[in-house]
This record gives structure tokens, C-alpha cells and sequence, in this order.
């Protein structure tokens, strides 16, 4: 059974910095929490890169770009956000959209890596899965495709 956002007994958990990630997965190792749902992959890494897309009042389009890498600690969720941009993306010119993409891809990357150097050197063996996802209310359109047209 998959505990609802508001149940008391579950808690979201924002690492400050890549360290306190790294050290907050391993003592879930080293406690080896028993997953509640067998059927949500417990052991693993997660790292998203997410849009919000938002409108002010005068209808000029807002975008927050983040990299989240996240894991399961037993009914909790812990995760480490990098906001990549936060501002105006108009478009024409589209020029802040691709350099806000390049550098949301960027940190991604730089994000994964860091996460599996970190495993690697916690002597940990987790896979790193990496999905474009998107906020609620964001359409996210633009990223899924653009992910899949630069593969």
C-alpha cells in the first residue's frame, strides 16, 4: 500500500548538498529498509530533469527548470534539487529556451555522474534510472520531445 502525500508517517526529506545524499543512501543500505510495495523499485537512484511552466498575469510564460535525483528511504522520499533556470523563455527568439535546455542537460549529467561516482566509492552496486518528468499542471511537451530528438 503506498502511503497518500498527507499521511503523517511519511516525510519528504531535501538533501542540502550531494554529500548528505550520498550519506543519507548509504545508511539505507546499511539498514536495508524493507520496501512496503514490492512492485515500486526501492532500489535504485532516480534522476529527473523537470519543467514547470507557469503564465504571469499579463500571459508571459515563466519556466523552472530543475535536476532532481531521488530514492526511496523505506516510506520516506529523499531528494536533492538543482533549479537550473528560473525565469522568462520566450519564444521568438528561442535562444533562452536552448541555452536553459543545454544547461538543464548539463546539470543532468553532471548530476548523474556525480551519483555514480558516489555510489562507486560507497562500494554500493544501484542502478540510475533517468526519465524526463514533469510537475502537475505542466505540459512538459517541449522536453519529452527534445529529449528524444537529441538521442
Amino acid at each position: 500500500m503506498n502511503p497518500d502525500a498527507t499521511d503523517p508517517g511519511r516525510f519528504e526529506i531535501e538533501a542540502g548538498t550531494m554529500e548528505s545524499f550520498l550519506d543519507l543512501l548509504s545508511r539505507r543500505e546499511d539498514e536495508r529498509i524493507p520496501s512496503e510495495d514490492e512492485t515500486v523499485p526501492r532500489r535504485a537512484v532516480f534522476v529527473a530533469p523537470l519543467r514547470h511552466a507557469r503564465t504571469t498575469e499579463e500571459g508571459i510564460p515563466i519556466i523552472t527548470r530543475r535536476v532532481q535525483a531521488a530514492f526511496a528511504h523505506g516510506r520516506d522520499l529523499v531528494t536533492l534539487t538543482y533549479v537550473t533556470a528560473d525565469g522568462f523563455e520566450m519564444s521568438p527568439p528561442a535562444e533562452d529556451e536552448r541555452r536553459n535546455s543545454a544547461r538543464q542537460e548539463e546539470v543532468l549529467d553532471r548530476t548523474t555522474a556525480r551519483v555514480q561516482q558516489g555510489l562507486e566509492d560507497l562500494g554500493l552496486s544501484l542502478p540510475i534510472l533517468t526519465a524526463w518528468m514533469k510537475l502537475p499542471g505542466s505540459t512538459g511537451r517541449a522536453d519529452r520531445s527534445e529529449r528524444e530528438g537529441s538521442s
